[in-house]
């Protein structure tokens, strides 16, 4: 009986530190204060979307980036204070697709 009862003190202190080790290691998301659509042009496949969305995600002040193949539309949610949308048209022509930021 003590054995179970130990073993259930343990789990719940484990769950417990492993909440918290969870809380404390997150990063915080850069803050948003822009949105740009960006056309991507030379997207043959769905693959070729995921490659530019991951491309312009892993930019420092990117908030958000969903690519549709479908559409051949980035839609990115940035801190214009890190990047521009200069920037991502940059980042992706310099993938291989072409890349037009609205003016």
């Amino acid at each position: 009986m003590r054995l179970i009862v130990i073993l259930a003190v343990l789990c719940v202190v484990g769950v417990i530190v492993a909440a918290r080790v969870r809380t404390n290691s997150a990063v915080p998301l850069p803050v948003a204060d822009s949105s740009v659509t960006v056309k991507v042009d030379g997207m043959a496949c769905v693959a070729c979307a995921g490659r530019v969305e991951k491309l312009v995600r892993n930019m420092d002040g990117v908030r958000s980036a969903t690519v549709k193949f479908e559409t051949g539309e980035a839609r990115i949610e940035y801190d214009s204070a890190k990047v521009t949308p200069a920037a991502f048209a940059t980042r992706i022509s310099d993938a291989g697709f072409e890349a037009v930021v609205p003016e």
